[in-house]
């Protein structure tokens, strides 16, 4: 505790005003955000020495792109909100590298009435670990099914579940709990619009309200609403407390290497079984405020940051015995390949895969619904879910992690 009182924090990086140079920020939450720049660093100086890449720190969460900032990686929950506001310049599909390598979802993801307004980058989905023995949980296709396994929490007032025991999940950030919620509206309706219905916390669905507050029940209110400070539950978990932990499939590189094959995944239901199964995507951008002059290099850019070579070796083992990233890139050749660098993307792979896959997407009014509700969803599923327990605002720490602590395991899942 008092470590954490007394850290020094670098200072956020910003952009910088020089025609020689291009502002780029790289999405943050992945486990080893020093090895992407380093290997974009390297790939850019090999064809463009003199053009100088300033990293800039950004989170599209929280704030909408400064003027300055030339390039810029995002979720794609917000492109059409980042449309809608002028922040991107068009791509041309012919002017995408390879696309044809990109799976759908995410062509999908970057593209706003038919229109390409990034370059489809990584991708991301919610899933369930569980140790590879658990036959039971193995098979499970559906919320009920799990929560059949699981049941009630037995120890609902302790963070920390029994030994194998029960759910391991976050539910403290506002912004993916709301995501949560409206994952869950389209898996109980299987159908997943590009811009869905946007209810205020007081008047959500409830049938979507009741899966998610099962997670409750499972984890208990106390495992639920804990405000992991970094990797606790990775702790817990991989020392055989708690059943099951719902997370990313990053979340794996945070395991001990010697223990990674110990354990398997498959997707998170939030209702009943389907074919469809959304994900979520980051893309790349073009500031629509960009230099014209910076403008066929940012092009260049963008596509050399999602090419093959590039993404590849921003996720394998950084060094020998560490264990690769465990993200998801939009590229089946990628995939491919890492499927010989760790036996658990075959995992990875077949949920990809054995899914229709579909982009999960907010629609033009993301930033203000969440804004405005994100907060008050999260207290909607966590309260009273067991009797006398409520929760407030003012009982979660909602600021932005610094930027060296967005790649914490804790914040691969959870966006406050």
């Amino acid at each position: 505790m008092l470590g954490d009182t007394i850290e020094k924090l670098p200072d956020l990086r910003k952009p910088s005003n020089d025609i020689n140079t291009i502002n780029l920020a790289l999405y943050p939450y992945v486990p080893r955000p020093e090895q992407f720049e380093r290997v974009v660093k390297n790939a850019w100086q090999k064809v463009h020495p003199e053009v100088t890449i300033n990293f800039v720190d950004y989170n599209c969460y929280n704030d909408d792109p400064p003027d300055n900032l030339d390039v810029f990686a995002f979720d794609c929950i917000f492109l059409s909100y980042f449309v809608s506001k002028g922040y991107l310049t068009t791509i041309q599909q012919y002017q995408i590298n390879r696309w044809i390598d990109i799976h759908n979802y995410a062509l999908s993801a970057c593209k706003n009435n038919g229109q390409f307004f990034a370059i489809p980058y990584l991708g991301c989905v919610n899933v369930l670990f569980y140790r590879k023995n658990d036959a039971d949980l193995a098979g499970a296709s559906s919320l009920n099914e799990i929560y059949q396994i699981l049941g009630d929490s037995t120890n609902p007032d302790s963070p920390q579940p029994p030994q194998n025991q029960g759910l391991l999940i976050d539910l403290t950030g506002g912004t993916t709990d709301s995501c949560l919620y409206l994952d869950a509206v389209m898996e109980i309706n299987d159908k997943y619009p590009r811009d869905p219905i946007l209810p205020p916390a007081n008047n959500l669905e409830k049938q979507a309200l009741t899966n998610l507050q099962t997670l409750v029940k499972m984890a208990g209110h106390a495992q639920a609403s804990y405000d992991d400070a970094g990797r606790q539950r990775v702790d817990w978990f991989t020392q055989g407390y708690g059943r099951a932990m719902i997370g990313v499939t990053e979340t794996l590189g945070s395991f001990p290497v010697d223990q990674i094959d110990e354990y398997s995944l498959h997707v998170m239901p939030l209702a009943g079984l389907r074919i469809s199964q959304t994900f979520f995507a980051d893309g790349l951008g073009i500031n629509s405020k960009i230099d014209p002059q910076k403008l066929p290099l940012a092009l260049e850019l963008i596509n050399l940051i999602a090419s093959h070579d590039v993404v590849y070796d921003s996720i394998i083992a950084d060094n020998p015995g560490d264990d690769p990233q465990f993200l998801i890139s939009v590229r089946g050749s990628v995939l491919a390949d890492l499927m010989d660098v760790s036996k658990r993307y075959y995992d990875i792979v077949s949920v990809v895969l054995n899914h229709v896959d579909l982009p999960f997407l907010i629609g033009s009014a993301s930033r203000q619904w969440l804004t405005d509700n994100k907060s008050d969803i999260r207290n909607e599923i966590l309260n009273n879910v067991f009797e006398g327990k409520t929760f407030t605002e003012d009982m979660f720490d909602d600021s932005e992690p610094h930027p060296t602590h967005k790649s914490r395991p804790v914040n691969l899942f959870r966006r406050k």
